[in-house]
């Protein structure tokens, strides 16, 4: 394959209150785009046993949430997760952050596939923090590959 295009991505939608839009990549790494408004809370603490994880700001404000405190990112900064390192981020701000996060290998993008609400259907954002889909991410993070810290 020489182009990658949006058709052969999943389509954009709600993944525990954050909207996620697949972004087109050949090879081994997958980028999303990734909304999350104020007040929405990241995921659980979590890590990734097999592959790093980056995250670069677009707009507005995101704190990586690491156990030895905050790491505020703004606009135009950015910064990489090394595998098996425990974090979350938050929205400090008083609009919606847009980031881009990625991670190589591929494969993690799957966890999102199947987290998801799709962005046209009737309270999507609302139904992906349902109890439900919150049984679906624990049933299911792990063997896609983001371990949540227990406790």
């Amino acid at each position: 394959m020489k182009i990658a295009t949006m058709k052969e991505q999943f389509s954009p939608g709600y993944v525990l209150g954050h909207r996620v839009t697949p972004l087109p990549t050949i090879g081994d790494f997958a980028m999303l785009e990734v909304v999350t408004d104020p007040g929405t809370p990241g995921p659980p603490m979590h890590h990734h046993p097999g592959f790093s994880e980056f995250f670069y700001i677009c707009d507005g404000t995101l704190d990586l949430v690491l156990e030895d405190g905050k790491r505020r990112l703004e606009a135009g900064e950015g910064a990489t997760i090394a595998a098996g390192v425990l974090h979350s981020f938050d929205n400090p701000g008083d609009a919606p952050v847009r980031f881009v996060t990625g991670f190589s290998p591929r494969g993690f993008e799957a966890f999102f596939e199947g987290a998801r609400v799709p962005c046209d259907e009737p309270d999507a954002r609302a139904r992906s923090v349902s109890p439900e889909k919150l049984g679906w991410v624990g049933a299911n993070a792990a063997p896609l590959g983001m371990v949540i810290k227990e406790g």
